[in-house]
């Protein structure tokens, strides 16, 4: 009888195939042989968050993501001694153990986690040179808020990059200088939350250049300085020397919105400049992968009180937001798309898709774009040069009313709230389609 010892590799490498990661694991801890063989099995392909973080609802299936959720194996919790992957490569860049850092690092291909500063990925990343796939959703982390410039070369083999929430600029930057090999791209940052004006010290207050001089230096004088401040996108955090992509087929982007006209609105801020600077980076994006991009994927998220949604769900918000509003919030990116002409097939000569999540483009409830509204007439254009185009209904951001901060990496798996909605009203959900235009087959 073989001992796994004597077993030739490829038997070996089989058998791995069928084991659970704990196995492999445990397997790989019989021998030097078979650890050489197994560990990096191990370490190749890391996703880093609780169970059923791609199955939540907050996920887009239209169009399919970039790897199915019944593909992904959850391994935070399977890891020898409990320990994280991550844990394990930021105590070896604290005791510079720069030897076994390289060898462990470089044997990840593919990194999917939620992250808070502490993590110090960072710090990680730069070692990580066979990267090809990377998923990041930042938190919100009050406590250590800075991040230095990243000053190693970028991931040279990164194909598919993805960041979420509260990724530093310095960060989101540095991956950016990725970009010649990017081939799919998704970002939804978000700027450093601000907190009530109503709080004598604030330690969440605007920053000195966050605060113009004076009322005469609109759009955005006081905006910051409201009872309640909506989280803001994150904008300037393209390399300053750009960005080049080349290769990008799939792009989504994602930023918050807010209602221009509500109740409470003489209490609430919203920073027209990040709109403005986020716009700025949306527009060098598009223009940098003009000539090979085929999906384009734009969502508005709008941003709710916590305290709001104590009285209505989510659905009766989502449906007044899109029956009773002229689309005026989206003009910004109705100005986006028209600057990189995105209706232009000789701009964008491969592009065959584009969907629209939390923007308003008909009137009511209509199947079909308006004119009257400033992104159904771009979207009308679009189908009209042969682009296939959907616009679905979008989903809500909550946020902590006082502190400003939203938990964008919460996993929720439930279902789109019906809280205050008539039972005789049609029931809608987040992602479903409220207008379309068929471009040519």
């Amino acid at each position: 009888m073989h001992s796994p010892a004597t077993l030739p590799n490829e038997i070996i490498i089989e058998i791995s195939s069928h084991l659970s990661l704990g196995q492999k694991s445990n397997f790989s801890r019989t021998c030097k042989r078979l650890d050489a063989l197994i560990e990096p099995q191990i370490w190749a392909d890391l996703e880093l968050h609780a169970k059923g973080y791609h199955d939540s609802r907050d996920e887009i299936k239209h169009p399919p993501p970039f790897k199915s959720p019944s593909d992904r194996v959850y391994r935070c919790y399977h890891y020898r001694g409990g320990v994280s992957p991550l844990n394990t490569l930021r105590q070896l860049v604290e005791t510079r153990d720069q030897d076994r850092l390289r060898i462990l690092a470089s044997r990840v291909r593919s990194l999917c986690s939620v992250i808070d500063t502490g993590d110090k990925i960072w710090n990680i990343l730069p070692y990580c040179v066979n990267l090809e796939v990377l998923e990041l959703n930042a938190r919100w982390d009050e406590v250590d808020q800075r991040t230095n410039e990243v000053r190693l070369p970028p991931l040279p083999k990164l194909r598919f990059a993805k960041l979420l929430g509260y990724v530093p600029r310095a960060g989101a930057r540095w991956i950016l200088r990725s970009g010649p090999t990017l081939e799919r791209l998704e970002l939804g940052m978000l700027d450093r939350p601000i907190q009530t004006s109503l709080w004598f010290d604030r330690d969440l207050a605007p920053l000195p250049e966050e605060n113009l001089a004076g009322p005469n230096q609109a759009p955005d004088y006081g905006s910051l300085n409201y009872e309640l401040v909506h989280p803001r996108p994150l904008g300037g955090f393209l390399p300053e020397e750009g960005v080049s992509l080349p290769l990008l087929q799939h792009l989504y982007l994602c930023s918050t919105a807010h209602r221009k006209h509500t109740y409470y609105a003489e209490d609430e801020g919203w920073s027209s400049r990040a709109e403005e600077a986020t716009s700025q980076d949306w527009i060098d994006i598009l223009m940098a992968s003009r000539q090979t991009l085929e999906t384009l994927v734009l969502e508005h998220k709008l941003t709710i009180p916590e305290s709001e949604t104590e009285d209505r769900g989510e659905e009766e918000i989502m449906r007044d937001f899109h029956t009773n509003n002229d689309g005026g919030g989206s003009s910004k990116l109705a100005d986006v798309l028209e600057a990189v002409a995105i209706h232009d097939a000789e701009e964008f000569p491969e592009l065959t898709h584009v969907y629209f999540y939390g923007i308003v483009v008909s009137k009511g409830l209509d199947s079909s774009p308006s004119e009257e509204r400033p992104v159904g007439r771009v979207m009308k254009r679009l189908g009209e040069e042969g682009v296939t185009c959907e616009a679905r209904r979008g989903q809500w951001l909550t946020f902590v009313d006082d502190d400003g901060w939203t938990d964008s990496a919460d996993c929720d798996a439930l279902s789109d709230s019906s809280y205050g909605s008539q039972e005789s009203e049609r029931r809608i959900h987040w992602d479903e389609v409220i207008a379309s235009v068929q471009g040519a087959d």
